[in-house]
């Protein structure tokens, strides 16, 4: 009996953990009710754009999902971030491969570089961040 016990047990956590990784896995980001998005970069000082237009919101929102994400359950030694998101709904931190989605971590092989492109293209006034 207590062995049945141990099993169901075993099964059902490694169900939840399961279920866990894969809605975590890819997670999308939504900006639909963003009127603005802050995009900040490094080097220092950092600079900012505030992004208001529709187009260029769901344009950031489209190149986020579109990035290839592993979610991690944690992060080591973690060096400074490169690039910061910021919209009313949270906040994505771009590191060196990876993405801090709302405290969520998520490896990133490819596609950060699209990100600092995006950033450049942007035909917004840069300005300093606090």
């Amino acid at each position: 009996m207590k062995g049945k016990t141990f099993i169901i047990l075993f099964v059902a956590a490694l169900t939840f953990g399961v279920v866990l990784f894969v809605i975590k896995s890819n997670p999308t980001i939504d900006f639909r009710n963003e009127d603005n998005v802050v995009f900040v970069t490094l080097p220092s000082p950092p600079k900012s754009k505030t992004i208001m237009d529709r187009y260029d919101i769901d344009r950031l929102e489209t190149l986020l999902n579109q990035l290839p994400k592993q979610y991690q359950v944690s992060l080591s030694n973690p060096k400074g971030w490169e690039m910061r998101i910021i919209s009313r709904a949270g906040e994505i931190t771009v590191l060196e491969g990876y993405l801090i989605i709302n405290g969520d971590v998520y490896r990133v092989d490819s596609g950060i570089e699209t990100l600092r492109t995006y950033y450049r293209s942007l035909d917004i006034v840069e300005e300093d961040y606090p």
